[in-house]
């Protein structure tokens, strides 16, 4: 159920909406858009808080803060306003007739959780090149 889930919401990224003319689209087929993108943001978005939890914190500044202490509140700031964004595009994208400026804020949420995909794999690469 789950996995399954999981393929539809990661198979709606491949659809291209920008194909479809807005002017030709009825107000039904708008919002069945506007609710696809909001379940697709919600999804990247609990992805985006998995991975802020899952990965060591306290390791990750403490090695920051052995070579510069104002670079390991740099990046404190940096989770924690990371997280919280992502946290309101899931409230956002879960509430989206109620929440003000829910496709912004889920979009924001959204951008927050590739910034940190694109992280990732860069600094792991620069750990690795340091511990040889």
């Amino acid at each position: 159920m789950a996995i399954q889930s999981l393929r539809n919401g990661f198979n709606g990224l491949l659809i291209n909406d920008h194909e479809i003319d807005p002017s030709n689209m009825t107000p039904e087929m708008k919002k069945g858009i506007r609710d696809r993108r909001m379940k697709l943001y919600k999804l990247i978005c609990y992805c985006g808080v998995a991975m802020v939890m899952w990965i060591d914190k306290a390791a990750l500044l403490n090695s920051v803060y052995q070579y510069s202490h104002i670079a390991a509140q740099i990046c404190m700031v940096y989770l924690t306003v990371a997280l919280l964004s992502m946290l309101l595009g899931i409230i956002a994208s879960s509430f989206p007739d109620s929440a003000p400026f829910a496709m912004a804020v889920a979009w924001n949420g959204t951008c927050i959780y590739w910034s940190f995909c694109t992280r990732d794999p860069a600094v792991r690469l620069v750990e690795a090149a340091h511990h040889e």
